[in-house]
């Protein structure tokens, strides 16, 4: 497995960034505060992600969110035995997505949560990562193949640093917590002499008091059997004597099956002879209907149809005959008279008018030439006089003629309002020219149709009352609101008939035969049989007495019989249940001490696995140690188990921490620990790239160049990132960085660096 590029919004890095395919480390270059720690810890957050059920992981995602703001991802392309492949997560939401890139396929997608290790998503993608790198937690990858900044001083020498390798000891130590488990199952009983005896009852103990229980609930129903069988003797007897009594009473009953099917022939002979009856009275009543019907539809034939006549027409004659014509009449007088005077007065002025004026005009004209004289004064008043005699005279003819022609046209308007009225009355009619003198024949013609129709009327009514009883009598669905016509009554008048027929003839007529056969099989009885039936009937009242009596007796037996304990399941069921537990007893003691064995003999074999896992894991150590310690450091001493782990040092054996060992031996001696941890995952097929971050602080140049060496060397087995602040020590190496995170524009050193392959971080 190795890791390809990285895309990422996440800190100060925005951007790709590519490791290029090499046999060696591949170096990373960068000052205090460019951004190499979080480059490595966006490689490793990208796969794992941040628990934020964890303080300082909670912590540590707020610190790492784009400077810049936006999205908060990554997406890692890694590389393994199968090709490429992707690892893509959104930070704020967990959603991952791993993807095949050749061919194109979504091998994952699901909220990867740590902080919800239950969650189907995170089981699903814990089984991915186990299957890519080996490793299903952060803390293991970073106990062994991620070094992060500052943590190296963190690194024990611990027994789980065989469970992170999941060596031979570590499948024996989940068998043996099996084993433990399914003993502990089983029994309360401590499996070995160092435990303690537990609470909790197993399955053992759990059958052995269900075994009690159920001896005890067996002596209990035996006794409750016991107290029990007098009572159900006696309601045995008891159900004996009743079914002979009921024996008797269904004997009895049947004696009487002939009287009782005499008696309904002779009720079904009467049912039908009353519908006989009611059929005949509902076909006479609908025939004589039919006949009305038509009587009246023959007379009224020849008069006119039903929308002849408006239904206010009596109405309109009395408003003719009362109001409109006479008022017509004393219009039409009114406006003869106005245009007879109208027409005997004069067009103009009247000749008396016209002769004042003339007089009138010469006088003036006379006087106006005399005015100097009296007489002339006199002649222009008396011309004036007249002036205004005449004036006055042709006016008061003109006011008469206007009022003359006004009351003319109103008298002609009223005439023809009065024509429109008598108008819309005669509209609608079938006579629109009728006259005042023919009134009474129209009344008379009107009474005769609307006598017809009344006649016409109440026959359909009738024929509706009949032909809805015959209907119902015929018990027909059509029996509703309607109006019948004569086809249809007529058409049911035949079914009447047939329904007759058929009653007499299916009915009436079986019934008759059934019943004269019964009457003979009565008569050839004996002489007392109807004696006998009333001893039966007495025979039978007293059996049905009987039975009553004893059927309180009975119930009284049951509710005695209810009052004592009943046990739930019998004696012979409780017996087997409880014969099959003691064999289920039996089956779980031996499976027990079948795990108590198997327990012991594991106890062994973890013991020589752990030793063997152990001392391949102290052996690639020493390997590291003797590489890095210029013979100084190492080997370890492990007299017991990792803990107990103490290192020779210049012959003598000191503790693995500082003081006694400088501060730089101490980073050596780590990092020869955690680079033998990771050659002991890599040895069992567990090959995650080795991140490094800041290997040589606290080192001079000869120890940095036997981390380099180191380097080196596990670079040919497996990808290695390494990244550092240290130009110098890279220019004493001769090392090139394939990454520089300072840009082109900083000053650098004479040694030739690589071009930035991402952005810029600020």
């Amino acid at each position: 497995m190795r890791f390809v590029s990285l895309d990422l919004d996440y800190g100060c890095h925005h951007g790709r960034y590519r490791f290029p395919v090499k046999s060696a480390p591949t170096v990373i270059l960068g000052s205090n505060g460019s951004g190499k720690s979080t480059l490595v810890d966006a490689l490793v957050r990208t796969i794992y992600g941040f628990n934020r059920r964890e303080s300082d992981a909670r912590r540590a995602q707020e610190h790492r969110r784009p400077w810049k703001g936006g999205r908060f991802r990554a997406r890692v392309t890694l590389e393994d035995a199968e090709g490429r492949l992707s690892i893509e997560r959104d930070f704020e939401s967990n959603q991952v997505v791993v993807r095949r890139l050749a061919p194109d396929e979504e091998i994952f997608r699901g909220e990867a949560n740590p902080a919800a290790p239950s969650s189907s998503d995170q089981q699903a993608y814990r089984k991915l990562l186990h299957k890519l790198f080996g490793l299903t937690e952060l803390d293991d990858y970073e106990r062994t193949a991620c070094i992060q900044q500052g943590h190296l001083l963190g690194t024990e020498l611990a027994q789980d640093l065989l469970r992170i390798a999941a060596g031979g000891h570590a499948d024996v130590d989940a068998a043996r917590a099996v084993v433990r488990d399914e003993y502990y199952r089983l029994t309360l009983q401590p499996i070995t002499s160092e435990e303690r005896r537990r609470h909790r009852a197993g399955r053992v103990e759990q059958l052995e008091e269900e075994v009690e229980e159920l001896s005890a609930m067996l002596s209990a129903v035996l006794q409750a059997e016991a107290d029990r069988r007098p009572l159900l003797d006696e309601e045995r007897h008891l159900e004996a004597e009743l079914n002979g009594i009921r024996a008797d009473v269904r004997r009895l009953e049947g004696e009487r099956d002939a009287l009782s099917r005499l008696r309904g022939l002779e009720e079904r002979e009467a049912a039908s002879r009353e519908r006989i009856r009611h059929l005949e009275d509902v076909h006479a009543e609908l025939r004589e209907a039919i006949w009305k019907v038509e009587a009246a539809a023959s007379d009224s034939a020849a008069l006119p149809g039903e929308d002849a006549y408006p239904p206010d027409y009596l109405e309109r004659l009395v408003a003719l005959e009362e109001a409109l014509w006479p008022r017509l009449r004393e219009l039409e007088a009114k406006r003869d008279a106005l245009a007879g005077r109208f027409e005997g007065s004069p067009a103009g002025p009247s000749f008396r008018g016209r002769v004042a004026l003339g007089l009138g005009v010469a006088l003036l004209i006379g006087g106006l030439t005399l005015s100097a004289r009296t007489t002339g004064v006199v002649a222009m008043l008396m011309g004036v006089a007249l002036l205004v005699w005449g004036a006055r005279g042709i006016v008061v003819q003109r006011s008469a003629g206007r009022f003359a022609r006004a009351e003319l046209g109103r008298t002609t308007a009223e005439i023809a309002d009065a024509e429109r009225r008598i108008g819309e009355k005669l509209d609608g009619l079938s006579d629109p020219g009728l006259a005042p003198g023919e009134l009474p024949e129209r009344r008379r013609a009107f009474s005769a149709w609307r006598a017809a129709r009344a006649q016409l009327e109440d026959g359909q009514g009738r024929l509706d009352g009949a032909s809805r009883r015959a209907e119902r009598t015929l018990r027909r669905d059509e029996a509703g609101p309607g109006i019948r016509v004569v086809a249809e009554s007529k058409r049911l008048l035949t079914a009447v008939e047939q329904a007759i027929s058929a009653e007499r003839n299916d009915v009436m007529a079986p019934t008759r035969l059934a019943l004269e056969r019964e009457r003979a099989e009565v008569e050839r009885l004996p002489q007392d049989v109807r004696a006998a039936f009333r001893e039966t009937d007495r025979d039978l009242q007293d059996k049905r007495t009987r039975l009553e009596d004893g059927g309180t007796q009975l119930r009284d037996v049951q509710r005695r019989l209810i009052a004592l304990p009943r046990p739930e399941e019998s004696s012979l069921a409780l017996e087997a249940r409880r014969q099959t537990m003691e064999e289920d007893l039996q089956a779980a003691r031996g499976e027990a001490r079948a795990y108590s064995l198997a327990y012991a003999l594991l106890v062994d074999a973890y013991e020589e696995f752990r030793a063997t896992d152990q001392e391949r894991l102290v052996e690639h150590i020493d390997a590291r140690l003797a590489a890095l310690g210029g013979g100084e450091l190492g080997p370890l001493a492990v007299p017991d188990d990792l803990s107990s782990a103490a290192l020779m040092y210049a012959g003598r054996t000191v503790p693995l921490a500082s003081p006694p060992l400088s501060y730089g031996e101490w980073h050596v001696a780590l990092f020869a620990i955690r680079i033998g941890s990771a050659d002991f995952l890599s040895d069992l097929g567990v090959r995650t790239p080795l991140l490094v971050d800041d290997p040589f602080v606290h080192l001079d140049p000869r120890r940095a160049g036997e981390i380099w060496e180191v380097l080196c060397r596990v670079a040919g087995e497996r990808q290695v990132l390494v990244t550092t602040q240290d130009r110098l020590i890279l220019e004493h190496l001769g090392v090139r960085p394939d990454l520089n995170l300072d840009g082109p524009e900083r000053e650098v050193s004479a040694q030739m660096e690589l071009p930035v392959a991402g952005p810029r971080s600020s």
